[in-house]
């Protein structure tokens, strides 16, 4: 039986033409890959990021603020670049703020499922996505006049448009970043409380940037060469190309205002506690060790941990809350693999209080938009080639504007975090 060598040597010195009968037994060359994979193939997608909506009802209703996108896609391949998928959708607006009779909101969420096309202009590279889904509104919070303002509205349409880039992590999942724009349309329902405003429906926009987590079952990756164990893959403990970080830990808060009223020598109104801290941070390395990032950060301090210095006693305050979203470098320090890092981020401060106060109770008091800045320290732990834990310090300073009889708040912030990070 002549052996797979022997017989490609064969088959190179037969004039071209000439038949050559491969004898039974022997087995041929495998066939390639097919690059593409199979159709029908699942994939499946996580979308989760930072964002702001708009909604608006005519010319004389709004509400504008923060949003925190949280999406599920599964889906099949039509063809080797093209996807269709399912589409689950959820946007969360924390603090929102609104005009006319509804300056204090709780929340507001927007809700929805649908189908959408994915559309991969390189495989696992460049994309853009779309899809089309029946979505609702759902808003709480405080009026004037309503001190249990609820809004549900209609089920309407919400279509979003994306185009970002990927980045292959192992032969099925990939990580990536995405702009996304939103529009939808959604009629108020019966008990909208004032619809005086020329229009009967609430037209959303909004914007968001993304990090997101692909699975797909039809794009295999190269397969390893024989006596190739001991390669070292591009970017194996490295700081480079795209970055993301998840970090939680406990917080302390200290936060310092004036009323408008108040005599300059009287004691300043006092809050401190200790809270949680979440901090969700994406970006990308231009440089070697050297990360930009986009991060949107919280800190949540709730009654049993809260402390209330008031010298006019107006009341209690059950819990308060801290966010804030902008840009951010961090450098590492290699091989001991420490870093720094700094932040500047647009935030505000929300406070509940549990007494009443200017003849409303529960009343919600919120600062303007300020600045905050942050520095942190820390070293990280690789776990994996581009996968890393990690613990590190972060200590913030931010300077917020007051609102209604309060003077701007200076806000002091230390933290203690523990993070995975994927570089």
């Amino acid at each position: 039986m002549l052996g797979p060598g022997l017989l490609a040597v064969l088959l190179a010195v037969v004039p071209e033409g000439t038949t050559v009968a491969v004898p039974t037994g022997t087995t041929p060359p495998p066939a390639p890959l097919e690059a593409d994979g199979a159709r029908f193939a699942l994939h499946a997608e996580v979308r989760a990021g930072i964002g702001a909506l708009w909604p608006r009802v005519g010319n004389g209703y709004w509400i504008t603020g923060a949003s925190t996108p949280l999406a599920l896609s599964v889906g099949v391949n039509l063809t080797k670049n093209l996807i269709v998928f399912a589409d689950l959708i959820d946007l969360q607006m924390l603090s929102p703020s609104a005009n006319d009779n509804a300056q204090n909101l709780n929340g507001l969420d927007v809700y929805g499922a649908g189908l959408g096309l994915k559309l991969y202009l390189r495989p696992r590279t460049y994309f853009v996505e779309g899809s089309a889904s029946l979505a609702r509104l759902q808003y709480q919070g405080l009026t004037d006049t309503h001190f249990a303002l609820s809004e549900t509205s209609r089920w309407g349409v919400l279509g979003r448009v994306a185009g970002g880039r990927e980045w292959a992590i192992s032969p099925r999942w990939s990580l990536g970043v995405a702009g996304e724009v939103e529009l939808g349309k959604m009629r108020t329902s019966d008990t909208f409380y004032n619809n005086n405003y020329g229009s009967d429906s609430f037209t959303l926009k909004g914007v968001a940037l993304l990090g997101l987590a692909t699975y797909s079952a039809a794009a295999p990756g190269p397969t390893e060469p024989e006596g190739a164990s001991s390669f070292t893959p591009k970017g194996f403990h490295t700081h480079d190309g795209l970055y993301a970080n998840v970090s939680l830990g406990p917080a302390w808060n200290w936060v310092n205002t004036r009323r408008q009223d108040q005599l300059y020598a009287d004691p300043d109104y006092r809050l401190s506690g200790r809270g949680t801290r979440l901090a969700l941070s994406m970006g990308y390395s231009f440089a070697n060790k050297l990360i930009v990032f986009a991060e949107f950060s919280e800190v949540q301090v709730d009654d049993y941990h809260l402390k209330v210095d008031d010298p006019q006693g107006a009341g209690d305050i059950s819990f308060l809350s801290w966010y804030g979203v902008g840009p951010g470098v961090r450098y590492y320090l290699m091989p001991a693999n420490v870093f720094v890092s700094a932040t500047a981020l647009i935030s505000r401060l929300t406070t509940d209080n549990g007494m009443p106060d200017d003849s409303r109770y529960g009343l919600r008091r919120v600062s303007g938009w300020g600045a905050t800045g942050q520095l942190a320290v820390g070293k990280e732990w690789w776990v994996a080639s581009q996968l890393g834990l990690g613990a590190m310090a972060e200590f913030g300073l931010g300077r917020l504007p007051g609102a209604d009889i309060w003077l701007p708040y200076t806000m002091k912030m230390a933290s203690v975090l523990a993070s995975v990070s994927f570089n």
